[in-house]
């Protein structure tokens, strides 16, 4: 796989945008357990990284605040920490990649979220969606 990642020219921009089908049909990795692993480690990368030359309105911060205080969303009936146990700053770069900043997040749909933004958990979508229109309530 290095062989090929290399022989691809893949960078850092290409590999924080890798999806599982990439990984299989294109780099030819179709252990789906390799994968998942892969993917794993790739979510751990994006929650690490220092988005700060590129985000100028702090959504990372705001992602990050979001993910430690769950309880900020207003819908309790669904709070399963399994659900929402999760770092939102993995999302970051797919929200910066097209264009998103932190002052017009209230402003997209759960559509928006998922098809522009490639976040795939709904679950996800709806925290960030009600935290972002929420944010006057929340001590972010």
């Amino acid at each position: 796989m290095v062989v090929k990642v290399r022989s691809l020219e893949v960078n850092g921009d290409l590999l924080l945008t890798i999806t599982d089908s990439e990984l299989r049909e294109d780099l030819g990795l179709s252990n789906s357990i390799a994968r998942r692993r892969f993917l794993r480690e790739l979510v751990r990368l994006k929650c690490k990284a220092d988005y700060s030359a590129i985000d100028e309105t702090e959504l990372a911060d705001f992602l990050s605040a979001v993910s430690e205080h769950p309880a900020n969303t207003s819908n309790h009936c669904m709070r399963d920490s399994s659900l929402w146990d999760a770092d939102l700053t993995q999302y970051t770069y797919s929200l910066l990649l097209v264009g998103v900043i932190r002052p017009c997040l209230a402003k997209l749909s759960d559509k928006d979220l998922e098809e522009a933004c490639h976040i795939e958990n709904p679950f996800h979508r709806q925290q960030i969606l009600e935290a972002a229109k929420n944010k006057g309530k929340c001590k972010l």
